[in-house]
């Protein structure tokens, strides 16, 4: 393994919690805006490695993207993945080495990709549009989400525009078993407000949207990510607030737990006893209107699921935000990390 990092204090990877037989691959990229940035593109370690022994680039996926790779997919049973750099689809089978494009049209800024039963659900978030492929990448579904779009109307001054926008950037299966959305805005509308030469989006009323009920959930979050089902309970990175939030299988709030930075990202480990998320921090244009805590470094936070606190983190180098983080098979990780 090729490490970014020598050397890092035993304690701090005692702090992840992870088995012997297990890692975590961490998807980052640049910032999306240039005005955010604080690496050239060369620096971008996009898809790394955390084991209990330290932290390794896979350097086949340093060059994908203009930013990065944003996420991920590993499909079960097999060593084949998908991976998305926001605008493509590519198949990699890690066991033959070989490496396919699947033909989707019109990606734009491709966030989380979630396996639920014999599909993968593909959240196109620019394009505010829930898409389904099988396990072999052959399209099987597209959803918009205009149907959940609610009658609104502009509030404040000249300095305000309304804009449609859901912000889409999950689908799961629920505790339930209800099929899911993560949006940032329930409701189907954004407000952008000048200040001092910048565009601010709005945040605070995000939620869950059932896919095939056409209801929602209303739960007042702010820029959410990364709902994961945990046990009978549902955490969300409420990342605007730097926090998880912790729901019952109807949505009702139990706990509140604070985080070190802009949550995005996580993993359930396979014994259930821990949830990891990535940190980033705050963008640069948002900072000063930010009061939420947040790292100067993206980093990987471990939580205890039964204390619901946080166990510690561990820095990353070699990108500027989290995009997804993985829970895998350590077998699974080395083949990404020897890819050539």
């Amino acid at each position: 393994m090729r490490h970014l990092v020598t050397e890092r204090a035993p304690a701090s990877h005692a702090h992840l919690r992870l088995a012997p037989d297990r890692a975590l691959v961490v998807v980052g990229s640049l910032s999306a805006k240039a005005q955010d940035r604080s690496l050239p593109r060369s620096a971008i370690r996009s898809v790394q490695v955390l084991t209990a022994q330290g932290i390794s680039a896979a350097p086949y996926f340093d060059g994908m993207g203009e930013l990065g790779v944003s996420s991920l997919v590993f499909l079960p049973g097999s060593q084949r993945l998908l991976c998305s750099t926001g605008a493509d689809l590519i198949e990699l089978d890690l066991g033959h080495r070989s490496r396919r494009c699947v033909d989707v049209e019109d990606l734009v800024d491709v966030h989380e990709m979630t396996v639920v039963g014999d599909r993968v659900w593909l959240a196109n978030t620019g394009r505010d549009e829930l898409v389904a492929v099988d396990l072999d990448g052959r399209v099987v579904d597209r959803r918009g989400l205009a149907q959940f779009r609610r009658a609104g109307q502009t509030r404040g001054g000249d300095d305000v525009e309304e804009v449609n926008r859901f912000h889409v950037n999950q689908v799961f299966e629920a505790v339930d078993g209800t099929l899911c959305c993560l949006v940032h805005h329930v409701g189907g509308r954004q407000l952008l407000r000048r200040v001092a030469a910048r565009i601010v989006k709005s945040q605070g009323d995000g939620g869950i949207l059932d896919v095939d009920g056409a209801g929602s959930h209303g739960l007042g979050l702010s820029g959410p990510h990364s709902a994961r089902v945990v046990g009978s309970e549902q955490w969300v990175f409420d990342s605007g607030r730097s926090e998880v939030v912790v729901f019952d299988a109807g949505w009702a709030r139990l706990a509140t737990v604070p985080t070190v930075g802009w949550g995005r990202g996580a993993a359930v480990a396979a014994d259930g006893s821990t949830v990891y998320g990535g940190m980033s921090p705050v963008r640069r244009r948002y900072r000063p209107f930010h009061s939420a805590p947040t790292v100067a470094t993206p980093a990987v936070e471990a939580f205890d699921v039964a204390g619901r606190v946080s166990c510690g983190h561990v820095e990353l180098d070699g990108i500027e935000q989290v995009n997804n983080l993985y829970e895998v098979d350590a077998a699974i990780a080395d083949l990404l990390v020897g890819l050539a």
